[in-house]
């Protein structure tokens, strides 16, 4: 039974008649999606209907803006609406750079189209002047059966700070490495981007080493799921506290370096990781922060599985998320995530 009070009930919509009830004036007795008993309301998307049936002659429509319950021409008092949610082929739930853990819980059985965009490091300075862009965000997508109220959890990266004067640029949320600034001059390395798995400034099984010469790729890196911050420019550095605008490296399944690139240029981004994708390396369900340990196959350990993958660096074309065909050579600005439901 969903009832008005609960805070995390679909039953929030503003409703006129209202005025004159109590808010257990209207439940909720059947929740489905295209017919199919559910516990939850799917996440909110465009595309997607509602079937609203209310006894007592009441009149019920789904709000697609605030994503709640509008029943009206409410005459008695309890009233009872049930609602069946059709989403088609196609539908598709797309999420944003927020800073922090999103989840989606799969409203129906069956294939889903998973596509992650990186995001992009942070523009360096050279004597108060930008001198170097970011590296763009790498792609990964792949097709995946999932399982009615199974929950995935998203973490879209963050862009990396642009530099500023004497001042830290910070790295993307999720793995980004901090730049650093020169102390002596005004040098200064943006920061590094992440995306879970899917990392900014690079891609592939191996990533772009840009300004590092240290490998990075299914079992080297800074560290797992974390890209280096700057560290110091080697020949170039002359301040004694090796702070000489080095930029931090972007984040992914194994983290970028910074050591050894010089000042206002590119660390290196990460690696990706998609299970199930040849070349890739999974990790064992025993592994701990310190203690990565690899078991040679790609598939995770969770044995979740992806067909039809596809990985593209940060200087490779990709599909746009805008909503068009078009294609764009790697992900600027934050990174992105869309998840399409293909059918049974």
């Amino acid at each position: 039974m969903y009832k008005m009070e609960k805070s995390f009930d679909v039953i929030k919509g503003v409703v006129p008649d209202f005025r004159n009830y109590t808010k257990n004036d209207v439940n909720v007795i059947a929740l489905k999606v295209n017919g199919e008993s559910v516990n939850f309301v799917p996440l909110k998307t465009n595309g997607v209907n509602a079937e609203i049936t209310c006894d007592n002659d009441a009149i019920g429509e789904w709000d697609t803006e605030r994503w709640g319950l509008f029943v009206s021409s409410l005459k008695k008092s309890p009233t009872t609406c049930s609602i069946n949610f059709i989403i088609e082929e196609g539908t598709e739930w797309t999420f944003d750079y927020i800073g922090s853990e999103q989840s989606f819980t799969v409203p129906l059985q069956g294939k889903y189209k998973i596509e992650l965009w990186g995001a992009e490091g942070g523009k360096a300075l050279c004597q108060g002047s930008v001198c170097n862009d970011g590296g763009n965000g790498a792609y990964t997508k792949g097709e995946i059966n999932l399982q009615k109220e199974q929950t995935l959890y998203l973490y879209v990266g963050g862009a990396g700070a642009n530099a500023s004067k004497r001042v830290e640029s910070l790295g993307g949320y999720n793995g980004g490495g901090t730049g650093t600034t020169d102390a002596a001059d005004d040098e200064t390395s943006g920061g590094g981007a992440s995306y879970n798995f899917t990392p900014g400034a690079a891609g592939g099984l191996s990533a772009d080493l840009v300004g590092s010469t240290l490998s990075i790729d299914q079992t080297n890196g800074y560290a797992f799921g974390k890209g280096q911050s700057g560290v110091g420019a080697g020949g170039y550095c002359t301040s004694t506290k090796g702070d000489c605008g080095v930029a931090g490296a972007g984040g992914g399944y194994y983290g970028g370096r910074s050591e050894g690139a010089a000042f206002a240029t590119s660390a290196s981004g990460g690696s990706s990781f998609i299970s199930g994708h040849e070349g890739c390396n999974a990790i064992k369900q025993e592994s701990v922060e310190n203690n990565i340990q690899h078991t040679g196959l790609s598939t995770h350990y969770s044995g979740l599985v992806f067909t039809n993958t596809e990985m593209k660096s940060g200087k490779e074309a990709m599909p746009k998320h805008d909503g068009t065909q078009n294609t764009m050579v790697g992900n600027s600005g934050n990174g992105y995530a869309r998840i399409t439901y293909l059918g049974k």
